[in-house]
């Protein structure tokens, strides 16, 4: 074999062209900073034990709302919108997914999940879903009119979880409860994340007859 297809032969071996070799040299950046990064973490990821970089969100972006994290990991793991992340003991829904003009690697952002929803079913083998939830109330009246003349509270909540059919089986109407307090699910959204859905809900009254105040369960 001659020197020029020997050094043919290896260029193929970093990359047959110019585009090529810039991306394997862009991964193997990639990897050299992820094995040395102070950031990175042991976690769990859908179940599966990993490593990944967690790193600060800046929290003027979300008005201080939520403690966001961005997730960053290589391609080879298996994330999306959705998925659920165990990090320091404390549970992490996946909220958006950047896609990358250079796929040296995957980076998502996720948000800390600040409640567990069951409602009349299973409900992940009795687990609960893990829901990042925000009071909408804010940005509403926070009160509702009985007739023409009586105010009634009436507390609005945003929630989003994972996208899978038992969550999907939640009707317009479904009780649920909150920190203690009912809701009634007013609005559904498939569409706008797609991995993940979206509930409005509106305060409801508590009926100790029909709604089991212990173990946190409407209509049981």
């Amino acid at each position: 074999m001659s020197y020029a297809d020997l050094y043919r032969k290896r260029l193929k071996v970093l990359g047959g062209t110019t585009r090529k070799r810039n991306e394997e040299r862009q991964k193997r950046q990639f990897d050299l900073w992820f094995a040395n990064t102070l950031d990175k973490w042991d976690c769990v990821i859908d179940g599966v034990p990993t490593q990944a970089v967690f790193q600060d969100h800046s929290q003027s972006n979300n008005k201080d709302l939520s403690d966001d994290k961005y997730l960053i990991v290589p391609n080879d793991v298996t994330i999306d919108v959705g998925s659920y992340v165990m990090w320091q003991d404390e549970e992490w829904l996946v909220f958006t997914e950047e896609h990358k003009t250079i796929p040296s690697h995957q980076q998502l952002k996720i948000k800390h999940v600040n409640r567990r929803l069951k409602w009349l079913t299973d409900c992940n083998n009795g687990h609960g879903w893990g829901a990042y939830i925000q009071n909408q109330t804010l940005y509403t009246l926070g009160v509702s009119f009985s007739g023409e003349h009586i105010p009634l509270a009436n507390a609005k909540m945003s929630v989003f979880t994972k996208d899978t059919p038992e969550t999907r089986s939640v009707q317009v109407g479904t009780r649920m409860f909150i920190a203690g307090q009912v809701y009634k699910v007013e609005f559904a959204d498939y569409v706008s994340r797609i991995g993940l859905v979206n509930w409005l809900l509106d305060e409801d009254t508590k009926n100790p007859e029909v709604d089991n105040i212990e173990l946190e369960i409407a209509d049981y």
